[in-house]
Parts: C-alpha cells; sequence; structure tokens
C-alpha cells in the first residue's frame, strides 16, 4: 500500500504526530545529557519523563510504517498498550524529578504516594487489557481510538497532577533571583499549560481535521516551549534581560 492510497487524515496525524514525537525525544534526550556534567538524577528522570509523555501518540506513527511497510493495521491490543500503559512511567519519572528538584519537605512520601497509586493503575490496566481489553478503549476505522470512562478518567487525573505540579515547577522558576531562571519559568509555564490542554482535549478523540491539526500544532509548540525552559540561548537570554533593563 503506497501512501497515496491513505486517508488524508492518516497522513496528517502521522506527520504531525512524527514531529511532535521527535522534538519530544530529542529534547528529553538532551537534558538527560545534563547528567554528565551536573551529576543529578533529575535530569535522568526528567527527560524520561518528557519522551514517555509522548507515549499516548507514538501507535499512530508505528501504525503508519506498518502500513506503509507490510501493509496492515498495529494489533488494536498493541495500540491500547502504547495509548495507556506507558504513560504511568511517565508521571512517576515526573514526580521524582518534581520534588527532587523543588527539594520537598516531604518528598519521600509524595513520591511514593505517587508510585504506589499509578503502578497500581498500571497492574489494573494490565489485566483489564488481557482480559477484557474493550474496557479500556476502542477503534473508530483505523485512525481514532476512543477512551472508556476508565481510561479518560485516568487521562484527565494525569492531566491535572502533571498540570498543578508543572505550574508550580515553572512558578518557583519565575521567582528566582537569577534573570535567566526567571525567564525561563515562563516558558516552562506556557509549556505545562500547552502540553496538559491538548492532552486533555486529545483524550476526547477528536475526529475533526481542523481540531487535529489545532491540537497537534500546539503540542509541538509546548514541546518547543519546555526546551526554551531548558535551553533558552544565552544570547537571546542577555538581550532580553537588556530590554527588561532599558524599559
Amino acid at each position: 500500500m503506497g501512501i497515496i492510497y491513505l486517508s488524508h487524515t492518516l497522513l496528517i496525524r502521522f506527520l504531525l504526530n512524527l514531529i511532535f514525537v521527535t522534538i519530544t525525544f530529542i529534547i528529553g534526550i538532551k537534558i538527560i545529557k545534563k547528567y554528565r556534567t551536573l551529576k543529578k538524577k533529575e535530569f535522568l528522570f526528567l527527560g524520561a519523563s518528557w519522551i514517555l509523555m509522548s507515549s499516548p501518540w507514538w501507535w499512530t506513527i508505528l501504525n503508519f510504517f506498518t502500513l506503509i511497510i507490510f501493509n496492515f493495521h498495529l494489533n488494536d491490543w498493541l495500540e491500547l498498550f502504547l495509548a495507556n500503559a506507558v504513560i504511568p512511567f511517565a508521571v512517576i519519572f515526573w514526580i521524582y524529578a518534581y520534588s527532587y528538584s523543588m527539594d520537598l519537605k516531604y518528598k519521600k512520601e509524595f513520591t511514593g504516594l505517587i508510585t504506589a497509586i499509578f503502578l497500581s493503575y498500571e497492574a489494573i490496566a494490565l489485566i483489564i487489557l488481557f482480559t477484557n481489553p474493550d474496557l479500556i478503549g476502542y477503534k473508530i476505522g483505523s485512525e481514532v481510538m476512543v477512551r472508556t470512562p476508565l481510561s479518560l478518567i485516568f487521562a484527565i487525573a494525569t492531566a491535572l497532577i502533571i498540570f498543578i505540579t508543572g505550574i508550580l515547577f515553572s512558578i518557583n522558576s519565575i521567582r528566582s533571583t537569577d534573570r535567566e531562571t526567571h525567564l525561563r519559568g515562563y516558558f516552562l509555564l506556557m509549556a505545562f499549560s500547552l502540553i496538559t490542554l491538548c492532552a486533555g482535549f486529545d483524550a476526547l478523540s477528536w475526529e475533526n481535521i481542523f481540531l487535529i491539526i489545532l491540537i497537534r500544532s500546539l503540542l509541538t509548540l509546548s514541546s518547543i516551549l519546555f526546551y526554551l525552559g531548558f535551553f533558552f540561548p544565552i544570547r537571546l537570554s542577555k538581550n532580553f534581560m537588556l530590554n527588561e533593563e532599558n524599559q
């Protein structure tokens, strides 16, 4: 099957998801590499969490390649697994990075609680996937995954946890007396707001092509903003500071 025989919606989903996931992987790997110089485990978990947060969109990319190369769709079970069973580890890694970066008073207890909750969900989700996967989700045609109330509630809860902790993390940077850290905090604030909003809307399984383009484009923008929140070019940073001082 060639590209010419694929629907426009599938092509658009694939291209936008590929761009978003590729950028996410690049940023995640760059953050992980910071561990080499700073020797802080938080960067390992932060980078890994950012990569894994893109996991709900992996299946569309793999599905496209299997169609083009092997002329068949991914197994529905594998698609459900990728869309639901990887994200708990993204949250666990993020909470670890957040708790230790913020140096929370009860970081061990908080990290342990979130880990217990999400590993419990992971175990339940795997049991359901092996016994009755329709309780997790189902497909509409070959392009849209529809969540059931169970997986939708989990997706919303996940988005809220990431949003709240991400906002607190960003505000902490904004309050910094260091001008560069202060500036980066605003990029992180926009990044966490966008990825949470888009993930929430995307969980509703839109079929409208305009909404697909809008949501995926904003997701890609969130990754770029996240990158600027950690790797904002020093030259641009100095320009912003000079402009701020001159005002």
